[in-house]
């Protein structure tokens, strides 16, 4: 691996104006799930905060579409990392990128490079997120952990096998598992640019995640970035080994397929 492609990647990638915004959307979840602490009397805690950006919905089923909420806020948690991601390749490409590339000798490692830079927003965007979920914990006197958890996820979820003990199970259904599908949602996203227009690619994969919501299967990803439906914390509800297979295919899938496409690719016109 070509590491200055990197370093350059994660300077001019990770460094762009957008990134400053992103506070103002975890502002509302955080609000919300400050109201809630205060309604029940407590302040929770870190991981209380952090688990219920992606909380999700439950399974919705064919006999209970009247009763549909469509959860908002975890769409927009979605939309968001797909935004912040979507267009840095092109725009590397049309400024210093086909420089580069010459220098480097290898389209390969290039487009490799910007897929490690992509993983490495996704986990700047998560990293914003728990310092904003921070920050509104100091605020209500809550305590700084991240390895416990108080009556209020317990309440939250409203899942009998949760314990004040379980904080593990749930920060791996709450943010390891949305992490990691949202890395592989991105990469799919970028991978689609290099055969169709950045916004195609973008109403796609945004297009999966809402599937996601109606059809409770594990090999639509968005599935597994809901806590709410993890098998963790409900034995009947999505299979987590099925959800971390169908991620690892699709994740291994775009770099694959976006790695060949991208080497097939005539630049130039494309880019005229």
């Amino acid at each position: 691996m070509n590491y200055k492609l990197l370093q350059h990647d994660f300077r001019t990638g990770l460094l762009r104006k957008r990134y400053l915004w992103l506070p103002l959307l975890f502002i509302i979840p955080c609000y919300i799930s400050s109201r809630i602490t205060t309604a029940l009397g407590m302040p929770g805690t870190w991981l209380d905060y952090l688990c219920f950006f992606f909380f999700g919905c439950e399974p919705i089923y064919l006999n209970s579409l009247d009763k549909v909420i469509l959860p908002v806020q975890w769409l927009s948690l979605v939309g968001g990392l797909l935004l912040v991601n979507l267009d840095y390749l092109l725009y590397d490409l049309d400024n210093a990128g086909q420089q580069i590339i010459v220098r480097s000798a290898s389209r390969t490692q290039w487009f490799i490079s910007k897929c490690m830079w992509n993983i490495a927003s996704t986990m700047v965007y998560f990293i914003e997120m728990a310092v904003v979920a921070w920050f509104f914990c100091v605020i209500k006197g809550g305590e700084s952990t991240l390895t416990q958890i108080s009556e209020v996820s317990v309440g939250t979820y409203n899942v009998a096998e949760i314990t004040l003990q379980d904080g593990g199970k749930l920060a791996f259904a709450a943010i390891l598992m949305p992490f990691f599908t949202l890395a592989a949602a991105s990469l799919l996203q970028m991978a689609l640019c290099i055969f169709i227009p950045p916004v195609f690619s973008f109403f796609f994969v945004f297009m999966i995640m809402e599937l996601s919501v109606l059809l409770p299967f594990p090999v639509l990803m968005g599935n597994a970035a809901m806590a709410i439906r993890s098998g963790i914390l409900h034995p009947g509800f999505m299979n987590v080994g099925m959800e971390i297979l169908a991620n690892t295919v699709v994740m291994v899938g775009s770099i694959v397929m976006g790695a060949i496409g991208f080497r097939r690719k005539d630049i130039i016109k494309w880019r005229e």
